[in-house]
């Protein structure tokens, strides 16, 4: 799904701030170490917004994170390289891309809806929970 112009795009380093914080006792060697990083100064330079991830390191971060990797993939390329990933939604399919929380959010409506194709952008009781969902649990999971 790609976001549109007017909304705010989630910083890696700012996933990975409130990641740290919902994980008790996750430090930044933890981090490293399971990143395969040889300092934790170097997790504390990206927590900083001075060095970028390592795209190579990006799956043993999401688990390191407890996140669905496809969707901190999509967090990360959204920084860095947004063109990148706007061609990796042309070419492989966005609907590919959906992380697992996407995918059972997709089959929950599909089953509720009784084979309709329910407008729920255009229902406001929808849109104000979804908004107050998104302001804070979307990263608080493994299944992202």
């Amino acid at each position: 799904m790609t976001k549109t112009a007017s909304s705010p795009k989630l910083r890696l380093n700012e996933l990975l701030r409130r990641r740290m914080l919902d994980l008790p006792g996750l430090t930044n060697a933890e981090i490293a170490r399971a990143l395969g990083l040889p300092r934790p100064n170097v997790v504390a330079m990206i927590l900083r917004g001075r060095m970028k991830l390592p795209l190579t390191r990006l799956p043993a971060l999401a688990r390191v994170l407890e996140v669905d990797p496809v969707w901190l993939l999509r967090v990360t390329l959204d920084e860095y390289t947004p063109a990148l990933w706007q061609v990796i939604e042309v070419v492989v399919g966005a609907d590919a891309l959906l992380s697992a929380r996407e995918r059972a959010l997709i089959e929950f409506v599909r089953t509720h809806a009784g084979g309709a194709d329910p407008d729920l952008l255009s229902a406001p009781t929808f849109r104000e929970q979804l908004a107050l969902h998104a302001s804070g649990a979307m990263v608080s999971s493994k299944t992202g």
